[in-house]
């Protein structure tokens, strides 16, 4: 009842922390998560540190979707005071959260932990706002083709194999793209884009023995 009837709303927001704290401690984790949720909407330079005790309570609780909220959330307010620096003053953001770096780290580990669970297409997405903050990394960018494998998304699936080979992926690698490339076309009854593709992949790495395999079956070999 304290926690409600504080004021300014930061100190609404950081009693409601504390009574987060108690709750946990209390064994009951499902009403500290919202007691952290409720502080985490009251505007004010507690917001960041809210999803930080959501984090916390999660990792504790051992419940990788509250984690991946959390994440997500603190990727948000990081970007966003990328963007305009008075939005990270007001939202408490910290200095160390202000990067490209951070904002792709918390994405790609709630990607992480949302393909765990399941959810191979918000693991997609969120890889997707990751590869935004840093276009050229490498990690990154396979790891978003795994996702988008996972959704089931053949053609995403060969617009970022292009986009890998565009590049310079060589080797192995390349031809484990080539051969996504060759099963889009093939979904789509371009033989010859098919075949081409296959060829890629055979010309990449010699011993592939799918990319044969899938060669000899589309020339009825």
């Amino acid at each position: 009842e304290r926690a409600q009837r504080a004021e300014p709303p930061v100190w609404r927001a950081l009693l409601l922390l504390d009574l987060a704290q108690l709750e946990a401690k209390a064994g009951d984790g499902g009403k500290a998560a919202e007691t952290c949720r409720a502080a985490a909407m009251l505007e004010g330079p507690a917001r960041f540190r809210a999803y930080q005790a959501l984090a916390d309570l999660a990792r504790s609780e051992n419940n990788p979707i509250w984690l991946a909220e959390a994440l997500e959330a603190q990727a948000e307010l990081a970007s966003e005071a990328l963007v305009e620096t008075n939005d990270g003053d007001e939202q408490g953001v910290p200095t160390h959260a202000r990067t490209k770096d951070f904002v792709a780290d918390a994405l790609v580990r709630a990607a992480a932990l949302r393909r765990s669970a399941g959810d191979a297409r918000a693991a997609a997405a969120l890889l997707k706002r990751a590869a935004e903050q840093l276009p050229d990394d490498l990690t990154i960018a396979y790891e978003r083709l795994a996702a988008v494998d996972a959704a089931g998304d053949g053609e995403e699936s060969a617009r970022l194999s292009q986009a890998l080979l565009d590049a310079g992926e060589r080797g192995p690698a390349a031809a484990s793209l080539y051969l996504r490339l060759e099963e889009d076309a093939a979904g789509r009854g371009e033989l010859d884009a098919a075949l081409a593709a296959l060829a890629s992949a055979v010309a990449q790495d010699p011993a592939s023995i799918p990319a044969r395999a899938i060669q000899l079956d589309l020339l009825g070999i």
